[in-house]
């Protein structure tokens, strides 16, 4: 199992010679993962003036992603992002933070919306496509594609 984290691939495990029973045998080493991998992330925190002891901390590594689009003007912090599950009548619900990760309506954060629809839906998810804004319904994917066209990318 290999981890990315900060533009590398990390070895967190390796199963040989498993067989259809593998996820039973993975899951608890996936999960412990994810966990060091929050605990890594607020370890990383970076603020000159920390949250408030109710909110989770900022993150420092999280430019890119949605801090371009709060860098461009194109969101703001405290905004409200959507993502309606029509086939499935559910609504979730998460808000912009100013490092530029998100806060879903459960508390937790996630540094990319990828990460976000991934945990809630329980399968990879395209973020960008799934994530709108509350606001006028515009995906977070067009607003990016907003920020290439503006850089000629």
């Amino acid at each position: 199992m290999l981890l990315a984290h900060r533009g590398r691939w990390q070895l967190v495990g390796q199963w040989r010679g498993v067989d259809n029973g593998w996820p039973s045998l993975v899951a608890p080493t996936a999960a412990a993962v994810m966990g060091l991998h929050c605990e890594t992330t607020e370890a990383a925190i970076w603020s000159e003036t920390p949250p408030p002891s109710t909110s989770p901390p900022l993150i420092k590594w999280a430019r890119g992603g949605i801090a371009e689009l709060l860098d461009a003007g194109l969101v703001t912090a405290g905004e409200e992002l959507v993502w309606n599950r029509r086939n499935l009548g559910v609504r979730h619900t998460a808000r912009i933070r100013v490092d530029g990760t998100l806060i879903l309506a459960d508390g937790r954060v996630y540094a990319n919306p990828c990460g976000a629809t991934t945990a809630l839906g329980g399968n990879h998810q395209n973020g960008w496509n799934a994530f709108r804004r509350a606001s006028d319904g515009r995906t977070l994917g067009d607003l990016r594609t907003e920020i290439r066209a503006r850089q000629g990318k």
